[in-house]
C-alpha cells in the first residue's frame, strides 16, 4: 500500500530494528487499495479457532485514474490466486501464507554462530510453522455495493489457536533473545528487552473476544517511526474509534482489539483519502473476472462466523 506504515511477519536481520516480528517499513509504490475495510472476527473457544471475515469496500488502483498498472494487476491476481489477506491500510498487517512459508524455510537455512543461536532460530521457525500449518485464507466474492463500487470479501481461519499462540509467543521471545546477542544494541533497548523477557512472557493473548498484543519498544522508536509517520496522535484517535486501542507505557507498545464480552467484534475503518475510481471494476469486466450480482456480505459473514 502506498505511503503507509506496514507491519509484516518477517525476520529481521540481527542488529537492525528494535522490532523482531512486527517490522515497520514505508512503501512507496502504487498498488490496489480500498476506501474502507470491515474486519469481523470471533474467537470460537469450542473449536479452538480464530475466525475472521474481511470485507473490502471500494477496491481500486491508486496509480492511474482509468486503468490498473502492471504492478496493480499482478497484485490483484496474487490476492485472487494465493492465500494472502490485509488488515487496514494505515497500519496494515498482512498475512501471506507464501511469505510465512518462505520465512520458515529461510530460518531453517540461516547460519548460526553458536548452538544457542541455532536453538533460537529453531524456536523462531516453530512459530512460523505453527501459523503456516493452521492458517487458511479463502476468497469469498467480488461484488458491487449499492453505489456500484467494486467490493470483495475473504475468510480467514486459524485452527488450534492455543497451540499457535504458544508457539508464536515463544518465537517472539526467541527473536528478542537473539537481538540481545548483538554487540551494538542500544543500552536503553537492552534494558527494555531484558525486562520484557523476565519470567514466561506472553506477547499475544486473547481474553474472551479481545485480542491483546504487547512488545518492547523504546519511546523514541514508538514516536518517531510508528506515530509521527501516520499523522501523530490522529492515528491513535482513528484506531480507538474503530475499536483498536494503542498505547505506549513503561517501554512497551500495547494494543488491544475488541471487547472481552463481544460475541463478534466488528472493526470498520476508512483507509485512503484518494477518491475511488472504477479502474479495478473495469479490469474485472475486461478479463472477465466474476462479480456476484446479488451477494449479501452481512449474511455471508454471519454464516462463516457462526454467530447466534
Amino acid at each position: 500500500m502506498a505511503d503507509v506504515a506496514r507491519m509484516n511477519l518477517r525476520l529481521l536481520s540481527k542488529g537492525k530494528s528494535a522490532l523482531a516480528i512486527a517490522a515497520i517499513a514505508l512503501l512507496h509504490t502504487g498498488c490496489i487499495e480500498f476506501d474502507r475495510q470491515t474486519v469481523s472476527y470471533r474467537i470460537d473457544t469450542t473449536r479452538d479457532s480464530l475466525l475472521i471475515f474481511q470485507n473490502y469496500h471500494g477496491i481500486y488502483g491508486a496509480e492511474h485514474e482509468d486503468h490498473l498498472s502492471g504492478q496493480e494487476i499482478d497484485q490483484f491476481r496474487s490476492v485472487l490466486e494465493k492465500e494472502r489477506t490485509f488488515f487496514f491500510a494505515n497500519w496494515i498487517f498482512e498475512l501471506n501464507l507464501e511469505s510465512i512459508t518462505k520465512t520458515a524455510a529461510d530460518l531453517d537455512e540461516e547460519t548460526a554462530d553458536t548452538p544457542n543461536e541455532r536453538a533460537l532460530l529453531k524456536r523462531a521457525k516453530a512459530g512460523f510453522d505453527a501459523v503456516r500449518d493452521n492458517l487458511t485464507i479463502g476468497n469469498g466474492a467480488l461484488y458491487l455495493d449499492p453505489e456500484g463500487r467494486l467490493c470483495g470479501t475473504q475468510t480467514v481461519r486459524i485452527r488450534n489457536l492455543k497451540s499457535v499462540l504458544k508457539a508464536v509467543n515463544d518465537a517472539i521471545a526467541a527473536f528478542l533473545e537473539r537481538k540481545l546477542l548483538s554487540s551494538d544494541i542500544d543500552p536503553e533497548e537492552r534494558l527494555i528487552l531484558e525486562k520484557a523477557l523476565r519470567g514466561k512472557p506472553v506477547f499475544i493473548s486473547v481474553d474472551g473476544n479481545q485480542i491483546r498484543f504487547r512488545h518492547p519498544l523504546p519511546e523514541k522508536v514508538y514516536r518517531d517511526e510508528l506515530i509521527k509517520p501516520n499523522g501523530d496522535e490522529q492515528i491513535l484517535s482513528k484506531l480507538a474509534r474503530s475499536g483498536i486501542h494503542v498505547a505506549h507505557s513503561d517501554g512497551e507498545l500495547r494494543v488491544s482489539i475488541g471487547q472481552v464480552t463481544d460475541e463478534v467484534t466488528h472493526i470498520t475503518m476508512d483507509t485512503f483519502s484518494t477518491p475511488y475510481r472504477a479502474n479495478a471494476l473495469r479490469f474485472t469486466q475486461d478479463e472477465p473476472i466474476p462479480v456476484e450480482p446479488n451477494y449479501d456480505p452481512v449474511a455471508a459473514a454471519t454464516k462463516f462466523l457462526g454467530a447466534k
